[in-house]
């Protein structure tokens, strides 16, 4: 290949200092469990960034990310703003875990570290991004070198936290694409990647990458259906739609339903997992969540923020339903890995002592046609218990002509016929609710 030059350098002296800068303060430091050094990764960060177009701040950023943590603490950011100004402090003081000695809880600095990255400035972002690049790719590579062994780098039970992070990691950053830029698309979809093929070696052992996500995320105007009611009511009809709801939950008189999905500016996407919490403003809840609900979790098919007047915001989640199979026809749970199966059994006991159901058939729940109703209902619950106000809506169109057209009546029975397979009917179950509405065409 034939070199290329540019008419001037790129990367000046400063680029130099920086790098001189961070190998004397790493130069004893070496990759967890590893004899590979430190600065390494440091390097590595750098040409990252640069590979998105980002600039020599950015890059001396990158260089000098963990100048602060490692030991430099708020002297060595002093040294970094006075040698490379206010910008390149800024950056590494954002990409800062903590500078506190002792260090604070791992789960409490990194469950702050993902709750950061919906403020980040783009400079930010693209280093912070870089950094966790580059870290899930060495664990990823470590991993298919050593197996389980990996993991005995870490502290007892860090194993699985330490996957949750860098899921949590990559949903974060995806809903800041914008933000980083075009030259940030092809790291942001590796880190997915990475992300993915992780969760399932870690699932199965030595096992080849997991196939595609059966599930992709919904997007795009639809064609047809329930889907495509929402999104039409939702952009063209949603005082109606508002009104409808509204009047389904007394404690939502005099709301105002500020809608996040979906959106026409936004593709109309749906959001689960951390994503649908980084929507509605509560990534502070992912942690839990994830201990709550194995990933992946459910998409939702629309998402609003409750405004109320001299009360904190609440969350609307909504599902669609255009004709009765799709009420009442689901497919059960696909979850068979032992922990995910583990996990949602305990979520679904929790909601059944919750709703005082004695006799809930738990298994029918997970398995049976109704698990869609009931998963989202575990969700709503969970989330009342979590302090934030929600309320569960189905909303059923009526008249659907784009593709089944089903009477209210229809949709109501089965809405009925569902409640009563999963023992339900006659429990009032606070904020949550169904509307029907008519479609629109």
């Amino acid at each position: 290949m034939t070199e290329s030059h540019a008419s001037a350098p790129v990367l000046s002296e400063r680029f130099d200092l920086a790098y001189l800068m961070a190998s004397s303060h790493h130069r004893t430091q070496l990759r967890r469990g590893t004899e590979v050094p430190y600065v390494s990764h440091l390097l590595a960060v750098a040409s990252i960034v640069l590979e998105m177009g980002g600039t020599e701040d950015e890059a001396i950023g990158a260089l000098l990310h963990d100048y602060v943590e490692d030991g430099g603490g708020p002297a060595g950011l002093e040294r970094i703003r006075r040698a490379f100004g206010n910008d390149v402090a800024r950056i590494v003081e954002a990409n800062t875990d903590t500078d506190e000695e002792p260090k604070p809880p791992w789960r409490e600095r990194k469950e702050a570290y993902i709750a950061a990255i919906a403020a980040k400035r783009p400079d930010e972002l693209r280093v912070s991004l870089a950094d966790k690049l580059h870290n899930a790719r060495a664990i990823l590579l470590d991993y298919r070198t050593h197996g389980e062994a990996l993991w005995s780098r870490f502290k007892p039970g860090e194993g699985p936290a330490v996957r949750w992070y860098y899921e949590a990691l990559a949903d974060a950053f995806a809903e800041r694409r914008d933000a980083l830029g075009p030259g940030a698309t092809p790291a942001l979809d590796e880190l997915q990647r990475v992300v993915e093929t992780l969760r399932g070696l870690a699932g199965a052992g030595e096992a080849p990458p997991p196939a595609p996500d059966p599930e992709p995320v919904p997007a795009g105007r639809a064609e047809k259906g329930s889907r495509l009611q929402l999104q039409r009511a939702v952009e063209e009809n949603r005082g109606t739609l508002d009104v409808a709801i509204r009047g389904a939950f007394e404690d939502l008189a005099g709301a105002e339903l500020e809608w996040r999905s979906p959106l026409a500016e936004d593709g109309y996407r749906e959001y689960r997992d951390m994503e649908f919490l980084m929507r509605i403003g509560r990534p502070d809840l992912g942690t839990a969540l994830a201990a709550f609900w194995p990933r992946p979790g459910p998409f939702w098919d629309g998402l609003a923020v409750v405004r109320r007047p001299e009360r904190s915001d609440g969350v609307l989640l909504v599902e669609a339903k255009a004709h009765p199979d799709e009420i009442e026809k689901g497919t059960g749970s696909a979850a068979r890995a032992p922990d995910s199966t583990a996990a949602i059994m305990s979520a679904l006991a929790w909601l059944a002592a919750d709703l005082g159901v004695l006799d809930a058939n738990l298994e029918g729940w997970m398995r049976g046609p109704g698990y869609q109703h009931v998963n989202r209902v575990a969700y709503a619950r969970w989330l009342n218990e979590q302090g934030l106000d929600t309320w569960l809506v189905h909303v059923l169109f009526a008249h659907d002509r784009t593709h089944r057209p089903s009477e209210p009546a229809e949709l109501e029975a089965a809405m009925a016929r569902v409640t009563d397979e999963l023992r339900l009917s006659g429990i009032a179950i606070p904020r949550v609710g169904h509307v029907v509405v008519d479609a629109l065409g």
